[in-house]
């Protein structure tokens, strides 16, 4: 009895994790339709998708299915519509190019879903002008009317092209006030390509002075009519208000090239002209093949012709606009979770420059990460599993934020730590704290071993080695408002400490050692910060450093202030190197890009009277970016001696892309190697002396690096 019974046991699960791994697979082959469509396939239908919701909806829909017959038909349901020339056969389209013109992605790094674009990445359509930057052309008008003193509002009536939205927006002034009444449907816009009437109100118990208000469309194509105002009378009566007709001068344009269809009641935003059609050499393959699993074989072009109007062949409007409605804003749900990492998973196979150096298994990661959305109950869930899914790439600029993650981590008990050859040690405490101090050294937290509890928080951490000991430590003590925390320190001591001190509003405590802006050490050495100068401020030291032979420039750190590191201008000569590369993508998987690489372009000018100080650089793994940018260059022309630690490894520009339920990923998006062609991601740059602080030094107070300067001056090492 017990065997028959371990039999059926072993037959039900296995049936289980059968159909659990179908679905995986599905997901896999979905995932992979999803990315090539979505950023290489360029049809006109393309630009009026929302991609994030068709990831979450396409998620839901593909997990229905029964079998392999159903879920071909929903993929075919799915994609047909928006890239008619796709094929689930194996089968490359073919056109008939006469009078025709390609059309095709250039994507500069990732320039497209992100509310808060970046100028460094761009993607466009050619042919198309750019299919995703929100250009926000309106027109507008200025009124000074009279006898209005109550509830104005306007209606209208709207639709939008190419995906856009369209709405109003009206400022209404008053007589002796200054601020303006500002009322707007941005949050509310239409996007539908059918007619939609709107009604805009102004709530207003005073006289009004002026008002001005605007016809607002983010895309060509989209079109405004029967644009009228009224205002209420005495008795609560709308009445309306006389507005010149649409062809009348007094309706202006924001921009002077905009290109406009006016008659008396209705206005439509054209193409712009600098947008016109170009001829083409193309050189690369015009289709992408997917084998994917149960011999489903999808061919998807890469390139699309067009005529005046549109991309060919034009799809069945009524199957788009279906596919339209069914995307919507939903709560969090298992198919969100999924859907952040498919988008995710696409944007840094095709878009992450350093997939030479970091080999990826993409199938692995995937199916790995899909899994753990499956169980994803809540946001912190799937912020979890993005992360873990990030920690496979070492790069430091790659990150997962969500609205009420800073909440989480907000709070942190009134101590600053620093966790050096694998010891968490209290760097500083504010105020005294019974029964810890500077110098101690952790070796629990909450009961767990200190090495094992950074360690379990570096799977959620990208980067090199030496960034996550450093984020990981910042981690380690922090947690939500008022939450306690348990440290055992080596001299046996059990110490429980509230957080109850802001981290952010108190960053220099926690994170830096020096927060001094410049100071003369002796007659000498004079010492700069880097992290705290300002241009400006950085330009009055010049005088002050020219009277010194010994310069100490502190660069442990991000510097918040002087992004362009005024400080080169006085340093060398022209730069002649080409590090910071580019790219322009046409293909997945990196199967065909351009590549343009130059120098540091960040200097407004180069002094004729250039410093001729001794140089000695502070740096360690806090230094990122920005300033690694600077210590790779005054490394490279040998302009300086560095001390401390080896940097982050995590430069070039960050790529910030927004996923569902506000959501946002970010990665590198421009590659840098070092300015002599060495490999730089994930190993950052290494310091001519290394320095370490011990617990002695930190009990001491003493600043390590600042007296390892002061041997390299006097001729030490």
């Amino acid at each position: 009895m017990k065997l028959k019974i371990l039999f059926f046991f072993t037959i039900i699960t296995q049936f289980f994790f059968a159909q659990t791994n179908t679905e995986i697979q599905k997901l896999k082959d979905f995932a992979a339709i999803y990315g090539v469509v979505r950023y290489f396939h360029p049809s006109d239908e393309n630009s009026k998708i929302n991609w994030n919701q068709f990831a979450a909806y396409g998620t839901e829909q593909i997990l229905k299915t029964k079998n392999q017959q159903e879920f071909e038909n929903v993929l075919k349901k799915l994609f047909v519509p928006i890239a008619p020339t796709i094929s689930f056969e194996g089968k490359e389209y073919q056109w008939n190019q006469n009078n025709l013109v390609p059309v095709f992605w250039i994507h500069k790094g990732l320039g497209v879903d992100a509310k808060k674009k970046r100028n460094a990445f761009v993607s466009r359509r050619f042919n198309r002008g750019d299919a995703e930057k929100k250009q926000f052309n309106y027109v507008f008008i200025n009124l000074n009317p009279e006898g209005m003193y109550s509830n104005v509002k306007i209606t209208y009536e709207a639709k939008s092209g190419n995906g856009g939205e369209s709405y109003i927006y009206a400022n209404l002034y008053n007589k002796g006030i200054k601020k303006e009444n500002f009322k707007t449907h941005q949050r509310n816009p239409v996007t539908s390509e059918e007619w939609e009437r709107k009604e805009l109100l102004i709530e207003n118990n005073l006289p009004v002075e002026k008002i001005n208000f605007g016809l607002l469309c983010t895309k060509s194509d989209s079109e405004f009519r029967n644009v009228k105002l009224w205002y209420q009378n005495k008795n609560k009566d709308w009445l309306p208000y006389k507005l010149p007709k649409l062809t009348s001068q007094d309706w202006k344009a924001n921009n002077p090239r905009l290109l406009l269809k006016r008659t008396e009641n209705e206005i439509k935003f054209l193409n712009d002209s600098e947008n016109g059609i170009s001829p083409y050499n193309v050189t690369w393959d015009n289709f992408v093949k997917l084998n994917l699993s149960s011999n489903l074989t999808v061919v998807i072009p890469t390139l699309v012709y067009s005529d005046e109007e549109n991309t060919l062949p034009k799809t069945d409007k009524k199957e788009l606009n279906e596919i339209q409605s069914l995307l919507k804003n939903i709560p969090f749900n298992r198919d969100i979770a999924i859907a952040n990492v498919m988008i995710s998973w696409n944007i840094f196979k095709n878009f992450s420059p350093y997939q030479d150096v970091i080999k990826t298994d993409w199938n692995a990661v995937l199916e790995k990460s899909l899994k753990d959305a499956f169980d994803d109950k809540n946001e912190y869930d799937n912020y979890l599993t993005l992360s873990r899914f990030t920690s496979n790439f070492d790069d430091g600029h790659m990150a997962v934020y969500y609205r009420g993650l800073s909440e989480t981590r907000k709070f942190a008990p009134k101590i600053a730590v620093r966790y050096i050859n694998n010891q968490l040690m209290v760097k500083n405490t504010i105020g005294k704290i019974d029964g810890i101090e500077k110098g101690d050294i952790i070796t629990k937290i909450d009961d767990i071993e200190t090495k094992k509890y950074i360690d379990s928080l570096q799977q959620y951490i990208s980067g090199s080695k030496q960034y996550k000991n450093w984020i990981s430590a910042q981690l380690s003590i922090r947690g939500s408002k008022d939450s306690f925390i348990n440290f055992q320190l080596k001299n046996g001591e059990n110490v429980t400490l509230k957080r109850d001190t802001e981290y952010i509003a108190n960053s220099d405590f926690y994170t830096r050692d020096d927060v001094t802006k410049s100071k003369e050490i002796n007659a000498e050495t004079y010492y700069v910060n880097m992290d705290k100068l300002s241009a400006k401020e950085m330009e009055e030291e010049i005088p002050n450093i020219r009277k010194h032979k010994n310069l100490i420039i502190d660069l442990r750190g991000y510097p918040r202030t002087d992004q362009s590191h005024l400080l080169l201008n006085y340093l060398f000569p022209e730069d002649t190197t080409k590090w910071l590369c580019g790219r322009e993508i046409y293909l997945p998987d990196f199967k065909y890009f351009t590549e343009e690489c130059n120098g540091h372009r960040n200097r407004s000018f180069i002094s004729d009277n250039p410093l001729k100080t001794n140089n000695v650089l502070l740096v360690d793994e806090r230094s990122v970016s920005n300033a690694e940018m600077f210590t790779q260059f005054i490394k490279h022309y040998k302009l300086v001696t560095i001390i401390g630690r080896t940097t982050a490894g995590a430069n070039g520009n960050r790529n910030d892309i927004d996923l569902l339920n506000d959501f946002q990923i970010s990665f590198t998006g421009l590659k840098v190697i070092n300015p002599d062609g060495s490999r730089f991601h994930a190993i950052g740059v290494l310091p001519d002396i290394i320095v370490n602080e011990t617990s002695e030094d930190l009990k001491n107070g003493k600043d390590v690096y600042i007296e390892k300067a002061m041997e390299v001056f006097k001729g030490g090492k």
